[in-house]
């Protein structure tokens, strides 16, 4: 700490105390701007850079800024991460001086301004596209998050192949008001299937505006057309989506990656017994390699029979996320004078007596009725993966966090 500090009183200017201006407004944050200007010039080796703009206007103390960021990071820079209204990227992205970025993340945030159509398609063609594909041969990891009102279907027909995209991330609203034309995403992806292993899909809100009409979710749309090329979702080894509109499509869409997945999140669905079984054969064929490695799927029931088909068909699971049905949990947990105990149920009474001490599953999470992955737990999912945690020694976290920082309210065990 005490070296930092002499750091920066050797290197900057730093404001001593508040000042006014003439009119007794403050100007400490235009201090503030300026010191941190010039702390970025001194900065020549940062690798990972992220910039957040919220509802200000581009001013010159803004644009000298980002002008002196671009200058220090240009070599050494290999993720850039930039969160904007999309009326602002024109100022955020008017230059490109990263000629070795690796990782890029752009998150359009919510509109302070309705833009017209024509404005829109301007800055996603004329300004965003030209920024992007100026990276196309050094881009490995693509994240685009969008909550802006904007349709984007005109942005990836001008995005060029990314010969290197091996990361693919994608958090967008899908309905019409936001993505008119899925195809357009469609001919992006099939453009970059050569190298594309890593695919996440994922659902993001954002408003309409008031002159739209309501909108109809597209989903189904895409999914279908996903569905009908293979080659986009081929030798993937990590898959990240919401279900398909029919168990038979989804079951489809897994099996053209299922000798190669490692990592598979599927959301928005909760499986049968039956159904499970029928997706768990699709990994029989997994005898070269370790396997899949990290699962997240829903479940409509639970039972030891659930634990037990995992476990024999998925040998080398690491990682099992377990969404439960509303009444899942219910059946399995009841509250007795305020306090959790595990019902008599068929499961926890012949889970009890199970054991499987050859499983080397070291994460379990249970999240009930909500496929948010957070790594939060009420009482209820904790008294359930702790007692799923005694048939596996081997767990060593609930969510991803070390068993001996969760806390939780312990149950009392049959």
């Amino acid at each position: 700490m005490a070296t930092s500090k002499r750091w920066l009183n050797r290197h900057l200017r730093l404001p001593s105390r508040l000042s006014h201006g003439a009119k007794g407004n403050t100007t400490y944050a235009e201090d503030i701007m300026e010191a941190m200007t010039e702390a970025l010039s001194l900065m020549s080796q940062v690798t990972e850079y992220t910039f957040e703009w919220r509802d200000l206007s581009p001013n010159q103390r803004t644009l000298r800024l980002l002008s002196t960021a671009r200058s220090a990071f240009g070599i050494s820079l290999r993720k850039l991460t930039l969160n904007a209204q999309l009326e602002n990227f024109r100022a955020l992205v008017s230059t490109v001086e990263f000629e070795n970025l690796e990782d890029l993340e752009l998150y359009f945030d919510h509109d302070n301004i309705d833009l017209d159509v024509e404005e829109t398609l301007q800055i996603l063609q004329n300004t965003i596209a030209p920024f992007m594909n100026h990276f196309r041969r050094t881009i490995s990891s693509l994240f685009i998050f969008s909550a802006s009102k904007a349709d984007l279907s005109s942005l990836f027909p001008a995005l060029d192949k990314f010969p290197r995209l091996y990361n693919l991330i994608f958090h967008l609203p899908w309905d019409s008001a936001h993505l008119s034309e899925p195809d357009a995403l469609i001919g992006f992806l099939r453009r970059n299937t050569e190298m594309l292993r890593s695919i996440e899909l994922g659902k993001s809100y954002a408003a309409v505006s008031e002159l739209a009409d309501a909108p109809t979710c597209i989903w189904s749309q895409f999914s279908r057309a996903l569905l009908s090329d293979p080659r986009v979702l081929t030798d993937l080894t990590i898959l990240k989506i919401p279900a398909f509109e029919s168990f038979e499509e989804t079951l489809a869409c897994i099996n053209y990656s299922a000798h190669t997945l490692r990592t598979l999140h599927l959301v928005d669905y909760f499986f049968g017994e039956d159904e499970l079984l029928a997706f768990v054969q699709l990994f029989a064929r997994r005898n070269l390699d370790s396997g899949l490695r990290t699962l997240y799927i829903g479940l409509s029931t639970l039972t030891v029979s659930t634990i037990d088909l995992l476990a024999r068909r998925l040998p080398a699971l690491d990682s099992l996320g377990l969404v439960l049905a509303e009444y899942v949990a219910s059946e399995i947990m009841i509250m007795q004078h305020n306090v959790l105990v595990l019902q008599a149920s068929p499961f926890c009474m012949s889970l009890a007596a199970h054991s499987f001490p050859e499983w080397g599953l070291a994460n379990i999470g249970i999240w009930s009725k909500r496929f948010i992955e957070t790594p939060y737990s009420t009482p209820e999912e904790t008294a359930i993966m702790l007692h799923i945690a005694r048939c596996f020694p081997s767990i060593r976290s609930f969510k991803a966090l070390p068993r001996s920082t969760s806390a939780f309210i312990c149950p009392a065990f049959p």
